[in-house]
């Protein structure tokens, strides 16, 4: 994080009200240093979805966690991020800075990124919305004012289609509200008003974010995201913000395959049935789904009422588990085993809703059956609205020249060509039927060879943006993060150094490096 944090002052952000418990980052690197193997997380999610625990890492195995496991082996603190779309916010980059400064300090790290592109979308979920509209990619600062500001390009992201994988076919759309209920990766867009720093239009991403996409070619929202991701994560590390691949290894793991694995062997206790509102009808109902008490009351009155109403939500009671009708299970059913893959989470478990909240509480209270420890850290999404208002930009690279003003030479031929204009418009007003249609062709006449002046500038200024080594890219010297966000890495920066104070912290790490 180097020169853009030295001078800032920390400010503590708290989370607002909330049922659900957060710990700090020394608190989490603390609990790495006793579990640094992550055998007590390995046994906690064999006991709590009632696999056998010589079983356990062969269900991870096949679920696509293979990664994670061998991270858990070398000894490393993993940090996680999730999400169904992975776009290279501050706000999702949070834990993968963080990690990085463990590293910086001797703490051996790696990030699980779990993914879920198969998610379906809804316009109710603020995470997915904000995927689309104009995103805005910080390049540098702004001091115009004596204050720091980010400078940004920009793009629009917009839905363009949704794709139909049995057929082969794109079925194009012009409103997001089309793409209600469907998966996150069969949304394709589009990509328009691609601007520079300036507020001006620079034409193709590459004079934005100094990577080509063939905007030709459909891309999926997940699609497009996931490569800004990658190239980001890249740059990060080409620029010395990050530890190299090895030092800091990064796993994608798809939600879908690991969870869907997980469930098909399942059979948790009683107590972790009854703690996740999964034990009887009723309680599936108003808990784990939501239903009012009323509500519940009618639907179990009705013969077969309790199946028709899973079937109408597209879920089913499974292995003592609520799951999708492909055996993906929903978030209630996989929460207990998200909260305790990791050592370090940041994320704002409170701020989804009520539902949202309410069943990551139960899932808290499945983890303390079983004396796990706590790895949420408060990510402050609502207090610091700037965690999610820009992106990293993936490169530094970016078109940072302006259409130029006329040259004099230019400027007084259009000048005169306009005001010969004007004289002949208001010769117009008196010349008659035939006078009128020769002066419009010396008006056309004038006007074409403005244009072709125009166009000249134009082309000029296209060709300098397809000139990629030309004068007028840049590469930004820093991240050009808000003062805010800054401050809230800062004080996650203090949680690894707070933690290097610790007894047991110091003597795992003595232990690990004297042993090598």
């Amino acid at each position: 994080m180097g020169k853009e944090i030295d001078h800032k002052l920390i400010e503590k952000h708290k989370p607002t009200e909330s049922p659900l418990r957060y710990t700090t980052v020394e608190n989490t690197i603390d609990e790495w240093a006793e579990d640094p193997h992550g055998e007590r997380k390995l046994r906690g999610v064999a006991q709590i979805y009632g696999i056998p625990q010589e079983k356990i890492e062969q269900v991870l195995e096949e679920g696509g966690m293979g990664a994670y496991l061998r991270s858990l082996a070398e000894g490393r603190m993993v940090s996680m991020v999730s999400t169904q779309i992975l776009r290279p916010t501050p706000y999702f980059l949070a834990s993968v800075i963080t990690a990085a400064e463990a590293v910086k300090k001797g703490i051996p790290s790696a990030v699980m990124l779990l993914e879920y592109p198969e998610d379906r979308f809804t316009t109710r979920n603020s995470d997915k919305m904000e995927a689309f509209g104009v995103q805005r990619f910080t390049v540098g600062y702004d001091d115009t004012n004596g204050i720091p500001t980010p400078r940004t390009v920009s793009l629009n992201v917009q839905p363009w289609g949704i794709r139909d994988d049995e057929m082969g076919t794109i079925r194009k759309i012009s409103k997001i509200g089309e793409a209600e209920g469907k998966r996150c990766d069969q949304i394709m867009i589009s990509i328009k008003d691609i601007k520079g720093p300036w507020n001006n239009d620079v034409g193709t991403l590459g004079a934005a974010l100094g990577i080509d996409f063939d905007l030709e070619q459909p891309i999926s929202l997940t699609d497009f995201y996931r490569a800004l991701w990658i190239r980001t994560i890249a740059s990060l590390r080409e620029r010395g913000y990050l530890p190299s691949e090895e030092k800091l290894p990064m796993c994608f793991i798809n939600m879908k395959q690991a969870y869907t694995t997980i469930a098909a062997e399942a059979s948790p206790p009683q107590i972790v049935q009854e703690t996740l509102r999964m034990d009887t009808p009723e309680h599936i109902l108003t808990g784990p789904l939501g239903v009012n008490n009323e509500e519940a009351k009618k639907i179990l009155m009705q013969e077969h009422g309790f199946e028709e109403y899973l079937s109408t939500k597209g879920v089913k009671h499974q292995n003592g588990l609520l799951v999708g009708m492909d055996g993906m299970p929903i978030s209630a059913s996989y929460y207990p085993a998200q909260l305790v893959w990791p050592h370090m989470y940041i994320e704002c478990s409170s701020c989804g809703g009520e539902q949202f909240t309410n069943n990551l509480e139960r899932a808290q209270k499945v983890r303390d059956l079983y004396g796990l420890p706590d790895g949420e850290v408060h990510n402050p999404h609502t207090e610091v609205p700037e965690l999610e208002q820009y992106l990293v930009h993936p490169t530094g690279i970016y078109f940072n020249g302006r259409k130029r003003d006329y040259t004099d030479e230019e400027s007084k031929t259009t000048q005169a060509l306009r005001q010969k204009i004007s004289e002949l418009q208001t010769h117009m007003k008196k010349a008659n039927h035939a006078q009128r249609a020769e002066i419009n062709q010396q008006i056309q006449g004038l006007s074409a060879q403005i244009r072709e002046v125009q166009s000249a500038v134009l082309a000029e200024y296209m060709e300098r943006i397809a000139h990629k080594n030309g004068p007028d890219y840049e590469r930004s010297t820093n991240l050009g993060l808000p003062v805010e966000v800054v401050q809230v890495y800062y004080q996650f920066a203090q949680g690894v150094d707070n933690a290097l104070k610790d007894e047991k912290v110091q003597k795992h790490l003595y232990n690990l490096y004297t042993h090598i």
